[in-house]
């Protein structure tokens, strides 16, 4: 994002939409959803957390980002407008 001073300024994509995924705005903005955890089984039940890690969990993280890195932000724009019918869209910031 470029941004502007002055009166008329504001704030601009510094990369065209098309170019821009949704999983890179949500790595930078949701750094938490992608933090890998603890293990969530207790220490006596290791052989189920790493069950739970290679048949769930990295699967989920896999379809997860295949599917955020697909997805543009001018796929998002295209969808708003098309679910508004056409008519201009707004930004709050």
């Amino acid at each position: 994002v470029n941004s502007i001073k002055g009166a008329q300024g504001g704030y601009q994509l510094a990369i065209s939409p098309e170019k821009i995924t949704v999983g890179e705005i949500m790595r930078a903005s949701e750094t938490s959803l992608f933090e890998h955890t603890e293990n969530s089984v207790s220490e006596k039940a290791e052989e189920i957390d790493k069950a739970l890690d290679v048949a769930v969990w990295s699967k989920l993280d896999e379809a997860l980002a295949l599917t955020l890195n697909d997805v543009t932000l001018s796929d998002l724009c295209a969808e708003v407008k098309r679910q508004k019918h056409g008519n201009d869209m707004m930004f709050y910031i």
